[in-house]
């Protein structure tokens, strides 16, 4: 596909850039404490996702150690959370967005 979009894309003449345009400093946090929180929900949300990744290997361990299940049954208990997660992920993502001004306004 790039090389039917070099091939049929066509090329823009180059825009003068003669104009300088002044940006002025600003600060990206109006106070240290919004940096603060900034700082720490990317360090929440890192979590969470490191915690979503690592569903498959560490439950995998948790069902042979805790639940004392075989490879044949840890197997298809995994398979069947990710086969729900393949319904259910789209399912409710598609009625929270039609619900979404709703639930706003709420």
């Amino acid at each position: 596909m790039a090389g039917l979009f070099a091939w049929l894309a066509q090329e823009e003449p180059a825009r003068d850039r003669s104009v300088k345009r002044v940006i002025a400093g600003e600060k990206l946090f109006a106070s240290p404490a919004l940096c603060l929180l900034f700082i720490g929900m990317s360090l929440l949300f890192g979590l969470r996702d490191f915690t979503g990744s690592s569903m498959g290997s560490l439950g995998s361990l948790f069902m042979q150690n805790a639940c004392g299940f075989d490879l044949r049954q840890t197997g298809t208990a995994l398979s069947a959370i990710f086969l729900a997660s393949v319904v259910s992920n789209p399912l409710f993502g598609h009625l929270s967005d039609r619900g979404r001004i709703r639930w706003n306004c709420a």
